[in-house]
């Protein structure tokens, strides 16, 4: 446990074949946009703002975990339909804290994170281009279990339908009921049900929750 250490998420991504998209221009608007909104959104939570890096990268430091994964998900659609991959850090930062520009910080959570983004490009052109997310911290038994997860998330989240898509997104973002999302979508409610069932969706957020869990015992906070 690293209860006694002042442990912080450090999260570097860039965009999956960036140098074949013709118009970086509106990337590059996207990219400004995103970065704002996640700053705005997460302000409590952020201990040093997401900034553009490279052209194509953005890196940016959590206190925590807690929004760790809602943070990516809030970047993938805002950068939607450019695919991503995430390199996560868990680790001490040995430089003093600068809120507004995360490039002058470093530690062994930025060190964690640009392996993890390195082995998310391997495992971005192992997979012929796909999304990836990689954690990386001092606990290769952590870091395991944790990217196996991730992996089944994914795997989950790349077989769902537009259809299921548009039903989690109301239960789940929107927190809608059945009824609700019946109503909103026109259908009847034992089709949201089965589309809910058929997405594995209890799985997938169940995942998700275990992440956060591990997370918890590792920061040793764990109750």
């Amino acid at each position: 446990m690293n209860s006694e250490k002042e442990i912080y998420f450090a999260i570097i991504g860039d965009i999956i074949n960036s140098r074949k998209i013709d118009n970086r221009n509106d990337v590059q608007k996207l990219y400004v946009k995103m970065i704002y909104q996640i700053n705005k959104n997460h302000k409590d939570d952020i201990a040093s703002k997401f900034i553009i890096t490279l052209g194509d990268s953005f890196q940016g430091l959590l206190k925590n975990s807690k929004d760790l994964f809602k943070i990516i998900e809030e970047i993938e659609e805002a950068m939607a339909p450019y695919q991503l991959r995430f390199g996560i850090g868990v680790g001490e930062i040995n430089t003093t804290i600068i809120l507004k520009d995360s490039s002058l910080i470093d530690g062994p959570a930025y060190h964690y994170a640009r392996f993890a983004i390195n082995d998310a490009k391997t495992l971005t052109n192992k997979n012929k281009g796909s999304s990836s997310i990689i954690v990386h911290s001092d606990n290769i038994i952590l870091d395991n279990l944790i990217n196996s997860a991730i992996s089944m998330c994914n795997v989950l989240k790349s077989s769902w339908t537009t259809k299921q898509k548009k039903v989690i997104d109301l239960a789940i973002k929107k927190k809608k009921t059945q009824v609700e999302i019946a109503h909103i979508l026109n259908i009847k409610q034992p089709s949201v049900n089965s589309r809910l069932r058929s997405s594995n969706i209890n799985i997938y957020t169940q995942a998700l929750e275990n992440i956060n869990k591990s997370f918890e015992l590792y920061l040793g906070k764990e109750k």
